[in-house]
């Protein structure tokens, strides 16, 4: 490793390649190890990872994202915005929560972040639309993720349609944590997307 490459990590320096392909979708290895200040090899060994992992495709001289790519780093992005804000909800969101409880997380980027702070509850029953949600509590012994299925919305990874409506119509929940693109004391939680605004 060159003395260049010592000030970032690769899990940074390999979200900071995606970050970059994000407002681009293409780049080139010179063009990346300018604007991280890393060498051109230690470029191509993050290119060689990220495309083993799926996020982007090599070509001549550099890379191009991939569809899963593209995805995650819309969901990685959004992730990003007001970040401090949610975790902040999503503190006051999972206080509420309690062991053998019956809950509903959306697909939202700041339910994602409830899930990572419920992960310790015990008998406690998750059902979401999300997909980064269901995978957040995966590998969680105490709490039953159910997914509610649809049509995938690729933008914001969410499960919608009416095979997802009918499923919710059958369950009972305690309690339910939703996003919304805007609130008002008339109309209350509202969404741009017909869809999600159904759900």
């Amino acid at each position: 490793m060159s003395q260049l490459d010592q000030g970032m990590s690769s899990e940074r320096r390999r979200q900071e390649i995606l970050a970059y392909l994000s407002a681009r979708d293409r780049s080139t290895v010179g063009e990346l190890s300018q604007v991280l200040g890393v060498s051109e090899v230690t470029v191509r060994r993050d290119l060689d990872v990220l495309e083993t992992q799926g996020v982007l495709e090599r070509v001549h001289g550099g890379a191009v994202v991939s569809g899963r790519g593209r995805l995650e780093r819309y969901f990685a992005a959004r992730e990003q915005e007001h970040l401090e804000e949610k975790r902040r909800i999503a503190q006051a969101a999972a206080a509420l929560v309690r062991s053998g409880q019956r809950i509903f997380l959306d697909a939202s980027t700041t339910a994602a972040q409830v899930a990572r702070l419920i992960k310790d509850r015990e008998q406690l029953i998750v059902v979401t639309n999300g997909l980064y949600t269901a995978f957040e509590l995966n590998f969680c012994d105490g709490i039953t993720t159910i997914v509610v299925g649809g049509t995938m919305r690729r933008r914001s990874s969410s499960l919608v349609g009416r095979f997802n409506y009918n499923s919710l119509q059958r369950l009972r929940l305690d309690i339910g944590f939703f996003g919304a693109r805007a609130v008002t004391p008339r109309d209350g939680l509202m969404e741009s997307d017909m869809e999600e605004a159904q759900l």
